[in-house]
């Protein structure tokens, strides 16, 4: 593991994990759901509230249920009112909604919330290596996407031909000399050195 050096994320990934712990994710619901019963007191209610509800859902252990609201989510703090349903109702370990979760926090540039999710993930497949290496990187955050690269390779997983294209763009915007030299190597050790997809990341 290694510890984020810029100023991107002001809150340590500790906090974040107890954020979404289960009995903080309770509060969570609990505090939402009080703050928007006072809101309906005032006449500008609607207004707030179309802010920061998200369309109401029973309880589902159907992945598809959370999935959907995902999409359904307009802001951050949509998403978390999804995440705390999620922890609830124990589907945070679900690897197809964990790894939607992870992709819309990176979608609206929540490095923190998608680490802190990523970090406490059970299972990894190469969807969430993916999604968390190219978040890094599209935000300019090289050291913590070439940081998520090598936890890859230490964790024993093979990087894919959709991981390893990021990971050289990166060194390209960066021109990192010396990572791109060691991410060719993975790539011939790996036998992806005929992929067209990776061929092209590194003529790019």
């Amino acid at each position: 593991m290694f510890k984020f050096k810029h100023q991107c994320f002001p809150v340590s990934i500790h906090e974040i994990y107890r954020v979404f712990s289960a009995s903080s994710a309770t509060s969570l619901v609990d505090s939402l759901t009080e703050s928007q019963t006072d809101h309906l007191t005032n006449t500008n209610s609607s207004m707030v509230i179309a802010e920061t509800s998200i369309p109401q859902f029973s309880v589902s252990l159907d992945p598809k249920h959370y999935i959907s609201a995902l999409f359904n989510c307009k802001n951050l703090n949509q998403i978390r009112q999804v995440h705390a349903q999620v922890a609830i109702n124990g589907m945070v370990h679900d690897l197809p909604v964990g790894n939607k979760l992870l992709y819309i926090y990176v979608e609206h540039k929540a490095l923190a919330d998608a680490y802190a999710l990523f970090g406490g993930m059970k299972d990894r497949d190469p969807v969430c290596w993916s999604i968390m290496v190219g978040g890094f990187s599209k935000v300019g955050d090289y050291t913590n996407c070439f940081g998520t690269f090598r936890e890859l390779i230490r964790s024993g997983e093979h990087p894919d031909n959709y991981t390893l294209p990021l990971v050289i763009r990166a060194c390209r915007n960066k021109m990192d000399l010396q990572m791109g030299r060691l991410i060719h190597h993975i790539v011939c050790k790996f036998s992806w050195h005929s992929d067209t997809f990776v061929l092209a990341a590194l003529v790019d």
